[in-house]
Formats: structure tokens, C-alpha cells, sequence
């Protein structure tokens, strides 16, 4: 999931939640928060898949100093094995300037 935002010289307040499942015990799944193609090593979390299809909402915030301008925000998610899934439209990534 992505957003691109316009910004005065701020913090961005940026969090996400989503329903995230395996189809097999023993996966990992990563959750990691990108700004401007640049790895947040802050939000990076691994999620153990305890039983096969287990699903879970996992979420987190961050706050991240940026300059005036134009911003991408990414979230990226990736599986150490098998399949990971994301379910219908339970996912949210929401960014904002404080």
C-alpha cells in the first residue's frame, strides 16, 4: 500500500492496521514502512504465523521529521516461505502532518 503526500517542513504520523494471514504454520510474515524509497528500520516487524490459516490484525506508528515537499509512503509486506495474504479491504495506511 503507498499514499504520496505534500508537506510544509513537519513530523508525519504514520500508522497502519491490517488483517494479514498464512496458509501454513511456521511462516513469518514483514511488515515495514518505507518513506521516499527509504527503509524505516523503526517499524520493521515479523509476524509468526502460530498455526496454519491464523489470521491477525497487526498494526503500528511511527513519527518521521521530513522536509517541505512532496513525500511517498509505502508499506511493504513479504513472507519467509509459502503464502501470506492481506484480506478484502481490512487494511489501512493513513499519514498525516503534526
Amino acid at each position: 500500500m503507498s499514499v504520496t503526500v505534500k508537506t510544509n517542513d513537519c513530523v508525519l504520523d504514520i500508522s497502519y492496521a491490517v488483517e494479514v494471514g498464512h496458509a501454513s504454520a511456521g511462516n513469518n510474515l514483514q511488515l515495514i514502512i518505507y518513506v521516499d524509497g527509504k527503509y524505516i528500520l523503526e517499524t520493521e516487524k515479523y509476524v509468526a504465523q502460530p498455526v496454519a490459516g491464523y489470521n491477525g490484525v497487526r498494526s503500528d506508528r511511527v513519527f518521521i521529521p521530513v522536509s517541505a515537499g512532496v513525500h511517498k509512503v509505502d508499506l511493504h509486506w513479504a513472507v519467509g516461505a509459502g503464502t501470506g495474504n492481506t484480506f478484502g479491504i481490512r487494511r489501512l495506511l493513513q499519514v498525516r502532518e503534526v
